[in-house]
């Protein structure tokens, strides 16, 4: 029982800890409100899913073997974090002069979501140094087994980010009204998109 309350404990914990996706999950929230924000928690849940199969294969081994493999996907994140930064920040600026025309730009928060979690080489390190310790010695088949721990904890950070959106989008009601929000909400996720590309490539 006490191995299950850590389990449950820990994931909560490391729900709450500051990284790309709660800050991609806060700003997204607060430019596009509460739906997109659900919409992003399932999409990083995805894109979690994809680190689950990729630690749980052990394949995620390769990244603490082959530091040019690590670097080549953190550029890539890094790259990609900065290019979704400056297009945002383009589109803030943009929506100064033609404000009609920025709804049909705004890209899918599922499917970016997915990709800002995906194209985060850490959180593959990071579900293969947790979940293996949560493996039963016992285990029949020890990578089903960690696909499955892996997923129960995907699901338990989960909720944490479903409270984070909750949380985000009282604030955002409170803090910001009227027509401003969105427009103080975008320029919110370009600068956090440009700070994730520089702490993935440098950090």
């Amino acid at each position: 029982m006490g191995n299950y309350m850590l389990f449950f404990s820990s994931c909560l914990v490391f729900a709450f800890v500051p990284g790309p996706a709660m800050l991609y999950t806060i700003s997204r929230t607060v430019a596009e409100g509460r739906a997109a924000g659900f919409r992003v928690v399932v999409g990083v849940f995805c894109g979690s899913q994809v680190h689950v199969i990729i630690a749980a294969t052990g394949v995620a081994s390769f990244l603490l073997t082959s530091p040019v493999l690590f670097d080549c996907l953190r550029f890539a994140g890094g790259g990609y974090f900065l290019y979704l930064g400056f297009r945002k920040l383009y589109q803030f600026w943009a929506h100064e002069f033609e404000a009609g025309k920025m709804a049909c730009v705004r890209p899918s928060s599922f499917k970016e979501s997915s990709l800002v979690e995906v194209l985060n080489p850490k959180s593959s390190l990071f579900y293969l140094a947790f979940i293996p310790q949560f493996l039963p010695q016992e285990a029949d088949n020890p990578v089903l087994m960690l696909f499955v721990i892996g997923t129960l904890a995907n699901l338990v950070m989960s909720l944490g980010d479903v409270l984070i959106v909750l949380i985000s989008s009282k604030i955002k009601n409170h803090l910001l009204g009227g027509d401003n929000y969105e427009k103080h909400g975008r320029l919110a996720v370009s600068i956090v998109f440009l700070v994730l590309g520089g702490v993935v490539i440098f950090g």
